[in-house]
């Protein structure tokens, strides 16, 4: 106890080195608190910042699908949604949360024009909801 009271009577005498230790612990714990916040928030605006500036085309998340040749069945995408379904139950609520509408697109190969031209040119077919009502089959069927 007697120690306890010495401690107290110099903090009394010494008032400068006392508070300049309570001004460094608090500029400390200030600083460890804050800085996982702050990687946080520097990490999240860097990922908005590289989504913003990608194209379009190259901020979608594609899921490819092969399968062989079988039977059909009556909708021929519900493979693809329950896999997207699956798919989107693994990501983080929190990406989860940025998902607001989901479409299903098919691409065919890309083929590379052979013409001559001044840029390369290439083709690909693609298959969207919806463009079935602005398409006209001249000959086949869509599957």
């Amino acid at each position: 106890m007697s120690s306890f009271l010495v401690a107290l009577r110099r903090l009394r005498e010494d008032r400068a080195p006392a508070i300049g230790l309570g001004l460094l612990v608090l500029v400390t714990a200030t600083a460890f608190g804050l800085a996982p916040r702050m990687i946080d928030r520097v990490a999240d605006d860097a990922f908005r910042g590289v989504i913003g500036a990608a194209p379009a085309f190259g901020r979608n998340i594609s899921l490819i699908q092969e399968t062989g040749l079988g039977s059909t069945p009556t909708d021929a995408l519900a493979n693809v949604r329950d896999e997207g379904d699956r798919l989107e139950k693994r990501f983080p609520a929190s990406i989860q949360n940025l998902v607001v509408d989901r479409q299903v697109v098919i691409d065919s190969p890309r083929w590379h024009i052979e013409g001559k031209t001044a840029d390369p040119s290439f083709v690909r077919f693609r298959l969207q909801p919806g463009a079935s009502s602005r398409v006209r089959y001249v000959a086949g069927s869509m599957l």
